[in-house]
């Protein structure tokens, strides 16, 4: 019954931080970031987010930027 909540709960999240991302991160032109999977621990205190970034050489810019960016996110999600 746990693992069923928290496979709910890694797609709620999958599905609006992939809407979070669309529209509050800085991608450059041409990428497309895409949020591939959420892993939430046993507590739901932290997460694991999976993106991926086409074409692979704006990963780095791409990663670097949600990382610098993190803050902003996560406050969006919790309102």
């Amino acid at each position: 019954m746990a693992k069923d909540r928290i496979s709910q709960v890694n797609e709620l999240l999958k599905q609006e931080l992939g809407v979070i991302v669309l529209r509050e991160a800085e991608a450059p032109e041409g990428a497309l970031v895409t949020v591939t999977r959420v892993d939430c621990s046993p507590n739901l205190q932290q997460a694991k987010v999976y993106v991926s970034v086409m074409p692979d050489e704006h990963a780095k810019e791409v990663i670097k930027g949600l990382q610098r960016n993190i803050y902003d996110i996560q406050q969006v999600l919790n309102d």
